[in-house]
């Protein structure tokens, strides 16, 4: 999966940073530089990021960072391994070039919930540990909370939250901005839960930047992402007219296994190659932000959802957050492995 993505982001005005969970021990960086022909690809060092935990959102600001550190872009488009772009990168480009000022940031229509509550205004105290996999511990975390509510310990009570999907692009003005915040970030968001959905739609919200959201065709964030039917959908070949048909230009969730013919590149949906490549030309530079889970390396489909556990909020998806760390660019050498490539990063990668 992760090996399709980056084939169809390969082209000269991309750049890509990626950041591989670090529990991924097999993972080589050069695999994935030999394969690539047109993009530059630099890797994040690499870092254990617990779902749930505020380190995702640390995870989510260093990436930024060094990216910004490599930029100017026009866009930085933060997506996972289970995404996969479904308009051709002509198109892509095109798109974001006629909405140059945008920001597409997706925003939860639903009223703040209790259990939203529940993630920003209480403590959770077991940060390092995916509570999903502890069962034990995830019963502690919710007498915690229960006694917290009980004495009236309520934070952040002067910050008004917003949330949505943690899948956004940004302009390089945003991105900039969004860094300035970092040190309010880290303060007000520790020891909260799943705030990566939080973070960006509210400082956003609150800034100079909320008149600069996308408003077009689509959702708000370009991105296809159907949670009326999972959490989210996982795309099949039967929705492949639906697929074509959007105006957005990304969509999640994608299952290479699953559903091959979705993802294979005869169809449609998987026409995002680029079509020719100019011995020169001059293009506005686009930056792509992975973060790739181990589930999703090995091709196991975690349910990874908040809406999973006993909660059903089906706007609170958490299906394969971001991992990722300092990063430090890779050299982007060619002949470091044979042409062939044969330590593939994927198992499952056809």
């Amino acid at each position: 999966m992760l090996l399709t993505l980056l084939r169809m982001l390969d082209v000269p005005w991309n750049d890509i940073f990626i950041h591989m969970d670090s529990k991924n021990t097999d993972y080589q960086p050069e695999t994935v530089e030999c394969r690539m022909k047109y993009a530059k690809v630099f890797h994040a060092k690499r870092h254990s990021v617990v779902w749930g935990g505020v380190s995702q959102v640390k995870a989510e600001l260093v990436l930024l960072k060094t990216a910004v550190a490599h930029g100017p872009y026009q866009h930085y488009h933060l997506i996972s391994g289970v995404d996969l772009p479904i308009q051709t990168q002509e198109d892509i480009r095109a798109f974001f070039e006629a909405n140059p000022d945008r920001e597409f940031v997706h925003f939860d229509p639903h009223p703040f919930s209790p259990f939203n509550d529940e993630r920003v205004y209480y403590r959770h105290f077991f940060q390092n540990i995916d509570l999903r996999r502890h069962p034990v511990l995830g019963v502690i975390n919710g007498i915690l909370l229960s006694g917290q509510k009980l004495l009236k310990i309520k934070r952040n009570q002067d910050v008004h939250f917003t949330k949505g999907s943690n899948w956004f692009s940004c302009t390089d003005g945003f991105a900039r901005y969004l860094l300035t915040k970092e040190e309010w970030i880290l303060q007000v968001l520790d020891k909260t839960f799943c705030s990566d959905e939080f973070f960006v739609q509210t400082l956003i919200a609150q800034s100079p930047y909320q008149d600069k959201i996308y408003q077009g065709p689509g959702d708000t964030s370009a991105r296809a992402i159907d949670w009326d039917r999972g959490n989210p959908w996982v795309w099949k070949y039967a929705d492949l007219e639906q697929l074509k048909a959007s105006p957005c230009m990304f969509a999640r969730k994608f299952d290479i296994e699953k559903e091959p013919e979705l993802v294979h590149d005869r169809t449609p949906v998987c026409t995002s190659y680029i079509k020719t490549v100019p011995d020169s030309f001059q293009a506005v530079r686009h930056c792509f932000l992975l973060f790739i889970l181990f589930r999703q390396i090995l091709g196991v489909q975690g349910t990874g959802g908040v809406e999973h556990s006993q909660h059903h909020h089906a706007h609170i998806g958490k299906d394969g957050g971001p991992h990722a760390g300092h990063a430090d660019r890779a050299q982007h050498k060619a002949g470091k492995l044979d042409g062939q490539c044969k330590h593939d990063v994927l198992v499952h990668d056809a």
